[in-house]
């Protein structure tokens, strides 16, 4: 059975809201995950994703290699 986990982030260094879609988009295709969000107005991010597939540290790593620095809520 699966261990569905949902983290709110904040997002630092997006400069508009194609900076958020780009996020966006790679945390929906990373292996494991099954729901993002992320907005260039709030500077948040919501990520939802199965633990026995990945994890919070992951998923900072995929955000942080775009250029951009996440911290859990």
């Amino acid at each position: 059975m699966p261990i569905i986990t949902k983290k709110a982030l904040n997002i630092e260094g997006m400069h508009c809201n194609s900076c958020a879609s780009g996020i966006q988009l790679v945390l929906q295709n990373t292996d494991g995950v099954l729901n993002a969000t992320a907005s260039y107005d709030s500077k948040k991010g919501e990520v939802e994703f199965d633990e026995e597939k990945t994890n919070l540290e992951n998923i900072v790593k995929s955000i942080e290699q775009l250029g951009y620095k996440a911290t859990p809520q």
